[in-house]
């Protein structure tokens, strides 16, 4: 993990940094990050917060084994951040159902994005991000719909197979 430190100091993500091992403590990782998020800007004078905070969440995995969390206890916090903090959550997830997933966490359908896991899903999902969080940091308002700032479509839904339609790869 990588906190408040400068981007370009980030080495790449390569086999020796990232090992999947098929387990998912997504609830776990929302919960500490969050109050790392919290704490951190707390302790900033006021004049030095950023006006600002987008949360984005990208997962490849579903859910299967926070230990700290709950479900509910993610949604008020990502709840109270979003109606007191104004932050936004973005959720985007592969092999799940990103819409249902999301929602249930207290993230506005508008913001959920299904991607593929392979090197062309992945490479459209980064592609993706880089051109909302341009619009987003240029926009006046502090919420809006992450994907679609410019018109007023109605939230993705999933389809039978649970993908998510309309947000996948290309928004």
């Amino acid at each position: 993990m990588h906190d408040f430190v400068k981007l370009g100091t980030v080495p790449n993500l390569d086999a020796k940094v990232y090992r999947p091992s098929g387990g998912t403590a997504l609830l776990d990782a929302l919960g500490d990050t969050i109050n790392n998020i919290c704490a951190k800007l707390a302790a900033m004078p006021e004049d030095e917060r950023p006006s600002k905070v987008i949360f984005l969440v990208v997962t490849d995995g579903q859910e299967n084994s926070s230990r700290t969390f709950t479900k509910e206890q993610i949604r008020s916090m990502i709840e109270h951040q979003r109606e007191v903090y104004k932050w936004e959550f973005v959720f985007m997830g592969a092999n799940i159902d990103s819409f249902s997933e999301g929602t249930q966490l207290g993230i506005a359908g508008a913001n959920t994005y299904s991607y593929t896991s392979d090197s062309v899903g992945t490479k459209n999902l980064y592609r993706s991000i880089s051109e909302n969080m341009t619009s987003y940091r240029g926009q006046g308002s502090a919420q809006v719909d992450f994907f679609n700032q410019n018109n007023n479509n109605p939230p993705r839904t999933p389809t039978p197979s649970g993908s998510n339609q309309g947000n996948q790869g290309n928004p």
